[in-house]
């Protein structure tokens, strides 16, 4: 059977042999192309089409119990986005690229005319001259110094250029790798009193070192809290606890190719805002407790700047988190850990998260707050709903 073929009727009737060289053909492909996560369409297959052919085929396996080469990266891969997909309703990674406009940069002026006399390049950016984009610029003429040894000249034009010209890069949307919840680009990290605070964040005027820019903005106080503004934009702001204010803004060059000046002007625009955002968040903080957290359900790990829920996991009546394992239904038939479950009732609690490296005992939740639930052995069912 062709792999564009497949559907989820005609695989029923394909023998078990024939399933195990279907999945030999897919893991084949896969470790030629669509490993890499930008190839979109090989051997006349898209990487959308691939996936959810691989998926039929999985599923199948799974109902007949067949299995053949468990455990490469291709059902790794699979495997988890069939959950994601459960918890979201969408496979992210499978979409298709999609085309934004066309020509977004391109190489235009005299040197279409004569390549190898000109010692300046006119790059045109197809977009308003007010959206001007630093970090791109900065980018681009990295690449054309290092490729072309010519300067770069910016202009920038909505319709494109008005004469011939050579297209360098289009605008495109791609989806990303995994379906992952993620965190507002405004965050509020507290941070260790260290002896050398006040040292540290003494500054008391503008200082640019190679890396970063340093404004301050509010009086000398006791940092307690470093903010991160924008990840994207290498924005960071030093906070105050006590005065409630910002004491120094902080801008990564590494990230985008601020100056001074752009520094200046993007505080200008923004302090107003940042701040009321950070009282707000701050007030929001502070009106939470403990209990918020005893009836949560659902885990939260948190990866760098990004938060993902997985919705597999329990608290017991002080905190305690507990890891669950899954169980998949499909057309009537319930898995367990990849094996089908004929008949039974289940509670399945596989035990504490292994990442939860404290548990809370009875003691330590009532000193931290957190008011154990009086669910003893031999209540009833009604009684330890009261309780609860």
């Amino acid at each position: 059977m062709r792999i564009e073929h497949m559907t989820p009727e005609n695989i029923k009737e394909v023998p078990d042999v024939e399933l195990r060289n279907l999945k030999f053909k897919f893991i084949s492909i896969y470790d030629r192309h669509f490993v890499d996560p930008e190839m979109m369409k090989a051997v006349n297959l898209s990487r959308e089409i691939f996936f959810d052919k691989y998926i039929i085929l999985r599923i199948e396996m799974r109902k007949r119990e067949v299995t053949h080469l468990e455990g490469v990266a291709l059902d790794k891969e699979i495997d988890l986005r069939i959950f994601q997909k459960s918890i979201w309703g969408i496979d992210i990674p499978s979409l298709s690229s999609m085309m934004i406009v066309r020509s977004y940069v391109s190489l235009a002026g005299a040197f279409i005319k004569s390549p190898a006399l000109v010692k300046n390049v006119e790059v045109v950016i197809r977009n308003l001259e007010k959206n001007k984009d630093e970090r791109l610029e900065n980018k681009i003429s990295t690449i054309i110094k290092a490729h072309m040894g010519k300067t770069p000249v910016f202009k920038y034009s909505p319709a494109g250029p008005d004469s011939s010209y050579m297209p360098l890069f289009d605008l495109m949307l791609r989806p990303r790798e995994a379906a992952k919840k993620q965190k507002p680009l405004m965050k509020i990290k507290l941070t260790k009193k260290v002896e050398l605070t006040k040292k540290i964040f003494s500054v008391s005027k503008p200082e640019e070192s190679e890396e970063t820019i340093r404004i301050p903005v509010g009086p000398a106080c006791e940092v307690t809290a470093t903010i991160t503004i924008s990840a994207e934009e290498g924005i960071k702001a030093l906070y105050c606890g006590k005065e409630k204010k910002i004491r120094t803004y902080l801008f990564d060059k590494k990230v985008k190719a601020w100056t001074m000046a752009s520094a200046r002007a993007w505080i200008k625009e923004h302090k107003e805002k940042v701040e009321k955002h950070i009282a707000e968040k701050i007030q929001k903080q502070q009106e939470e407790n403990l209990e918020t957290f005893e009836y949560l359900i659902h885990h939260v790990e948190v990866d760098g700047d990004e938060e993902i829920v997985h919705h597999c996991h329990m608290y017991d009546h002080i905190g305690n988190l507990f890891e669950q394992a899954h169980l998949f239904f499909d057309k009537g038939k319930v898995f367990l850990d990849g094996k089908e479950i004929k008949e039974g009732h289940y509670h399945v609690i596989k035990g504490l998260e292994p990442k939860q490296e404290v548990a809370w005992s009875e003691e330590e939740a009532t000193k931290a707050g957190i008011k154990p639930k009086g669910m003893m052995s031999g209540m009833t069912l009604k009684e330890k709903a009261k309780a609860w």
